[in-house]
């Protein structure tokens, strides 16, 4: 894909918490088509690069830039318990807090479709689901900015 713009850029970033350094003047870019790996010991880093690419932190210093239309979607570690939820119910509130343009007549349909893809029981409660399954769930629960279509679900990649 020659000639194209990159999906993401940081350019001599640096990020410090208090006196520790977290990044300094670092450097990344990924082409579109690219897969990324973020690999590091716990502290050193990695959750704190993906934040600065979502914007959710600003670098001390440096560049961050994401390719205008582009979507970046993260996966948080962190998983939320959705207590006495079925996996219907969990999917049903995905769907509406991330397509805030669907009509309601829409949703039951989008509904079966994301289940039948991701191969999930709706009746089922939620703290039962095997934890791929659960962070399946947690990617509904935070879903890239812009509308969710059937199908789109990709874990694999990342923008």
């Amino acid at each position: 894909m020659a000639g194209m713009a990159p999906i993401l850029r940081l350019d001599s970033v640096s990020l410090a918490f208090g006196s520790r350094p977290l990044l300094e003047r670092a450097a990344l870019q990924v082409e579109p088509g690219e897969r990324v790996c973020v690999v590091g010991r716990n502290g050193e880093g990695k959750s704190s690069m993906l934040r600065l690419a979502c914007r959710q932190l600003l670098p001390d210093s440096g560049e961050v830039w994401l390719r205008p239309g582009a979507r970046l979607a993260v996966l948080e570690q962190d998983i939320v318990a959705v207590a006495d939820a079925s996996v219907e119910e969990v999917v049903t509130a995905g769907l509406m807090a991330g397509s805030p343009g669907l009509e309601a007549w829409e949703i039951p349909t989008r509904v079966a479709t994301v289940l039948s893809q991701l191969s999930l029981q709706g009746e089922a409660p939620v703290p039962e689901l095997v934890p791929g399954q659960t962070l399946m769930l947690t990617g509904l629960l935070a879903p890239p900015e812009g509308p969710v279509e059937p199908g789109s679900f990709d874990f694999r990649r990342m923008a």
